[in-house]
């Protein structure tokens, strides 16, 4: 069973190691869309598309970098960027993609709005989303340049109590629950190459009559794959 999750993905060149780093609310969605681009030929990068048309569809995968939400992705996608620039990218811009600075008609605005009102994550995505932000990692620069940018912000007295209920609500109890649920979330791979969001594997395997056990044994290093298929835990970068 698939679930929507919000993130930064990568779309990586197997033989090269080189990087399409993109970020999305829906990622499985998104990558739909690339390929349903690419496929066309009018992907808006056309430096990715002429990598794409060169070596073909088969050269490239699709992996999950981390899971983030949604109002953080373009902040992290461009953490990525960073991270990886020096590596060589396939993506054209050192900024990541924003809709700053454009603007809409009033109907638009309505319209997006009205979809953002919609937009409900599942628990599986709220979930992955809340133990990322709870065990990741950053660097001094990093932290320094988050507290000069808050630095002299002032909160409202609701905002404050919101940030100090979420602090309490964050006990090692709920974030082992959190990790446990993740855990359960994995990114699984078809001999034709086709990925899919799995957060119910022992239901995964019965539907494709595949050994729940050994798929196991794939996520956790201790086989190449099982009949083809290859599994790992949505919430760890490829190696």
């Amino acid at each position: 069973m698939s679930t929507r999750l919000s993130g930064i993905y990568a779309i990586i060149h197997h033989e090269s190691g080189r990087h399409y780093i993109g970020s999305a609310v829906h990622i499985t969605r998104r990558w739909s869309v690339h390929r349903a681009y690419l496929a066309r030929g009018s992907h808006q990068n056309s430096y990715f598309q002429r990598a794409w048309d060169k070596h073909g569809k088969e050269a490239f995968g699709f992996f999950v970098l981390e899971l983030v939400e949604p109002e953080r992705l373009i902040e992290v996608e461009q953490e990525w960027i960073d991270r990886l620039w020096a590596k060589g990218l396939y993506n054209r811009r050192r900024d990541a993609a924003s809709n700053l600075g454009v603007k809409h008609r009033p109907e638009s605005i309505a319209k997006m709005r009205a979809a953002a009102k919609g937009r409900v994550l599942s628990e599986a995505a709220l979930a992955a989303q809340k133990v990322v932000i709870a065990t990741r990692e950053h660097t001094a620069a990093e932290k320094a340049a988050r507290v000069a940018h808050h630095r002299g912000a002032r909160r409202s007295a609701e905002s404050i109590e919101r940030i100090r209920q979420s602090a309490l609500k964050r006990s090692s109890a709920h974030l082992a629950a959190i990790a446990a649920s993740l855990s359960r979330t994995y990114v699984v791979t078809a001999p034709d190459g086709q990925r899919r969001l799995v957060t119910n594997l022992k239901a995964f395997c019965r539907e494709n009559d595949l050994s729940q056990g050994h798929l196991s044994a794939v996520a956790r290093g201790e086989r190449r794959h099982h009949k083809g298929w290859m599994a790992a835990p949505a919430h760890l970068s490829p190696p």
